[in-house]
């Protein structure tokens, strides 16, 4: 388990020390979990305490089998260059785990069987981290869940963006309580462009937000409303005709 600290100015990874003495054991690394944690920028200290992440240069995992990210919040965005995932080798990656981010350039991706993947519907590298997945051949089983934004953010993705490799899916999604919300229309944007032609399993989870988070906000006069329906949602994932042919 890594921990990782994020500093926005300048924009950098930094690790405890204790790292350089963990790499050399790298070998013997089955799985690794890497949680990412928000420093204040002002905290020249931790800066001080910690080792670059540029530093860290060449990873030799040749065992390493399962790589995991999480501890992004809601609002917060990892620094996509602050690391170089090109130096990572590890041949026998099976299972990617990521929470709102995606190791680019990481030379195993096309090895990887198996994606557990979390991303805002507004992330500002969508279009580029499905793109990466639907080239992975050796993917087979994804987890795809796309979690409400706060904020105002237009996306570009193709028209038609599919995954030919994938045999099994399973979609998550939360229903938003809130009125206006432009999350519905991300959604329906995003799922037009997404098509699996060889999926023959599909698992649809639809789950219901807390509504007393939206119910009254009196500071922000924002008003949730209980007129919603699991088929709206439905229709929004379900796009044409074609995408899940076999399913």
């Amino acid at each position: 388990h890594l921990s990782v600290f994020c500093f926005d100015d300048p924009v950098e990874w930094r690790f405890q020390p204790v790292l350089k003495e963990l790499l050399p054991l790298a070998k013997h690394w089955g799985s690794l979990m890497m949680t990412f944690n928000f420093a204040d920028p002002g905290d020249a200290e931790r800066r001080k305490r910690t080792l670059a992440g540029h530093a860290v240069g060449r990873v030799d995992a040749p065992l390493l089998r399962t790589l995991n990210f999480g501890g992004v919040e809601r609002n917060e965005a990892v620094p996509r260059h602050a690391f170089d995932w090109s130096q990572w080798n590890c041949p026998q990656l099976q299972h990617l785990g990521t929470d709102k981010y995606f190791p680019f350039r990481l030379p195993a991706l096309s090895n990887i069987s198996t994606v557990y993947l979390t991303l805002q519907v507004n992330d500002e590298n969508l279009s580029e981290i499905l793109s990466e997945i639907a080239g992975m051949k050796n993917l087979e089983y994804l987890d795809l869940e796309f979690t409400r934004m706060s904020g105002d953010r237009d996306i570009d993705l193709p028209e038609r963006l599919e995954f030919p490799h994938v045999r099994r899916l399973h979609i998550t999604d939360t229903l938003s309580y809130l009125k206006d919300d432009l999350n519905e229309c991300l959604i329906c944007s995003v799922f037009s462009s997404l098509f699996f032609p060889s999926a023959v399993e599909l698992f649809l989870d639809l789950n219901g937000g807390d509504y007393s988070d939206f119910e009254v906000d009196w500071y922000f006069e924002v008003r949730g409303h209980r007129d919603f329906g699991f088929n709206m949602e439905v229709n929004r994932i379900f796009r044409h005709v074609d995408q899940f042919p076999l399913v």
